[in-house]
């Protein structure tokens, strides 16, 4: 057995990173950052947010005659 073979390789030498500036974008850079590229832009994130906030309203509207009660520990 080659001594080699149990070692992870990395292509990359270098770690992506997105500084944050005053864009108040975190989470962009956060998910980018953890993909290590920039996989996502705002456009792609805000219709992501979109999409999910209309299936939102899809899924509660079948609760309509369901009462959430909100408790605060």
């Amino acid at each position: 057995m080659n001594k080699n073979e149990n070692k992870i390789i990395f292509p990359r030498k270098l770690v992506y990173f997105e500084k944050q500036k005053n864009d108040r974008l975190c989470g962009l850079h956060t998910l980018n950052s953890l993909l290590q590229g920039p996989f996502y832009d705002v456009g792609q994130l805000t219709e992501i947010g979109l999409n999910l906030n209309e299936m939102e309203r899809q899924i509660m509207g079948s609760f309509t005659n369901v009462l959430f009660i909100s408790i605060a520990f």
